[in-house]
């Protein structure tokens, strides 16, 4: 089981998080700590009375989104897969099964309540893990020149014409939307930087706040957007998409919309 523990400043820096009451953030933070490797923690009244904190600031942490409640007792950070990154290797799967099967992955990795998408998501990621485990499979045998079907003394060119058939499929524009959300963002990250993705995450979720537009994929949206713009890679704090330019471009997305409505 990992040991550590991360916050993302997409969450904590958000207005919802800052107007909560300090001892709610106080929670929040003690409940994460407390969480197992997927988020789920058993134990919320014992820490509450641990950190002195109140049934209202469970409350509170409960409706404004934070946390999510199951009737077992057992809560969900609800932004645990923005926060976190384990790795495959130290992570342990959680214990509340039952939980978790009720719980819907947003594209930007956040929780929703939701049983019948999460069962309808569950059944589509292990459609696209048979598709590709067929895909990446290799066999050790391949025909030689006589068509014997003897082990051919040449793998090598028979690896790379696997690898690049995956490499083709993975490419296409159309099978971008079977990448997780997790590697298109890494993916974003290596091509724009990680101050760009993260303030056109931010536009994203301000743009589809306004518009009601959530189930627009994050991803592939923020990436029109940064090619539209022509950004370039920017790990300093002087990125070239400013909180200006974030005002600026959600005037102007909210007045084309309102255009069209007119029209």
């Amino acid at each position: 089981m990992a040991e550590k523990r991360m916050f993302s400043k997409q969450v904590l820096w958000s207005d919802k998080f800052i107007d909560l009451p300090s001892p709610a953030q106080v929670l929040y933070f003690q409940l994460s700590m407390y969480a197992d490797d997927e988020g789920f923690v058993n134990c919320a009244g014992y820490v509450r009375r641990l950190t002195g904190c109140s049934e209202s600031d469970i409350e509170a942490l409960c409706k404004n989104g934070f946390i999510i409640p199951f009737e077992s007792g057992v809560y969900a950070i609800a932004h645990w897969k923005i926060n976190n990154h384990i790795r495959s290797d130290r992570m342990k799967k959680t214990s509340f099964s039952d939980e978790r099967d009720m719980l819907y992955v947003r594209a930007d990795g956040m929780y929703i309540f939701d049983p019948e998408k999460a069962a309808e998501q569950r059944k589509s990621a292990g459609q696209e893990k048979a598709v590709t485990t067929k895909c990446s499979h290799t066999s050790d045998i391949c025909p030689s020149d006589d068509g014997t079907g003897k082990e051919s003394s040449d793998k090598d060119s028979t690896v790379k014409s696997s690898f690049d058939e995956v490499s083709a499929v993975l490419s296409d524009e159309t099978d971008k939307k079977s990448l997780s959300a997790a590697a298109y963002k890494a993916k974003l990250t290596e091509r724009f930087g990680t101050d760009n993705v993260e303030r056109y995450i931010e536009r994203f979720n301000k743009w589809a706040d306004m518009h009601g537009r959530q189930n627009m994929p994050v991803y592939p949206t923020i990436e029109k957007w940064m090619k539209e713009d022509n950004i370039r890679r920017c790990e300093s704090a002087n990125s070239s998409f400013t909180d200006e330019m974030l005002d600026e471009c959600l005037m102007i997305d909210y007045i084309s919309s309102d255009e069209k409505r007119t029209e």
